[in-house]
């Protein structure tokens, strides 16, 4: 697989390390690959997948309002597994 590289000069592809090394078995029905999840001792997400990406911390406090209730409204909470 390549990717494709443009900038003002010219346009060009290379070989990329990531994506040659994808086995075609590891790709799913639709086309994504079959993620696996690292689990340790001491995993805050419990051996998922993150989701998405809490709240800085900052914003608690700068804007304690807002984001009580924006974090109210993430299914499943403020935290790393909380769906999108």
């Amino acid at each position: 697989m390549l990717i494709t590289l443009i900038n003002k000069n010219n346009i060009g592809c290379i070989p990329s390390p990531c994506l040659t090394s994808m086995k075609h078995g590891a790709i799913g029905a639709e086309g994504v690959p079959a993620l696996t999840p690292v689990v340790y001792p001491g995993n805050v997400t419990g051996g998922t997948i993150p989701r998405r990406f809490p709240y800085p911390v900052e914003e608690d406090v700068s804007n304690g309002v807002n984001y009580k209730e924006a974090s109210a409204e993430v299914p499943g909470g403020d935290k790393l597994t909380g769906r999108v």
